[in-house]
């Protein structure tokens, strides 16, 4: 059976344990990295791969450090704000926030001035061409997005993909859009709000 259908029927059979299963899944306290009342007005979260096998957020940020933006100026390093682990480079499962989470500014990883400016870019690393995410990422990945989406007030229709945006394969046929939306979504039923109206 395909990888991809099952991590799918896993994510449709642990539904329910995903959010218990704390000690499996690296968190990130957000108001402990950057207090509430410091958070800028983020109205999208724009998923990524890495496009690479193994990644760390040094490695990344070295290369992203090579690359010019359109003005031929060379990027600050990172463009995402976090970085989730495959167990190549960085534990798997762990979940990295970067300096543009910390600093709170905007990021370099949507090719889109809007998402790059108003969207959290979070990055899986793999090449989910290839083959899909962990478990432990995916694990990650949701609660990240559910303390996000509360945390920023993020509607559930502001969660695309980079594909969604740009002319762009990522992240990749075997990234598991479906089961990874209905999942946060099922988790933050009830706590849906418009972005354009913070309180």
């Amino acid at each position: 059976m395909n990888r991809l259908i099952l991590i799918a029927l896993l994510f449709a059979l642990l539904g329910l344990s995903l959010a218990s299963a704390e000690s499996e899944v690296h968190e990130v306290a957000l108001t402990k990295i950057v207090p509430r009342e410091n958070l800028r007005e983020w109205k999208y979260i724009v998923l990524h791969h890495s496009a690479s096998e193994v990644g760390s957020v040094e490695s990344i940020d070295a290369a992203h450090k090579l690359r010019k933006d359109a003005d031929g100026n060379p990027w600050r390093g990172i463009g995402y704000h976090f970085l989730v682990g495959n167990g190549r480079g960085m534990p798997d499962g762990e979940v990295s926030a970067t300096f543009r989470w910390k600093d709170q500014c905007e990021g370099a990883h949507a090719g889109d001035l809007q998402f790059n400016t108003q969207g959290i870019g979070i990055c899986l690393v793999g090449n989910f061409e290839n083959e899909p995410p962990t478990v432990a990422q995916l694990k990650s990945l949701r609660t990240l997005m559910i303390s996000l989406r509360k945390e920023c007030q993020i509607d559930a229709r502001g969660i695309v993909r980079h594909t969604d945006i740009k002319a762009t394969a990522c992240p990749g046929k075997q990234f598991p859009w479906e089961a990874v939306l209905s999942s946060t979504m099922e988790a933050n039923s009830g706590q849906l709000v418009n972005t354009r109206k913070r309180e």
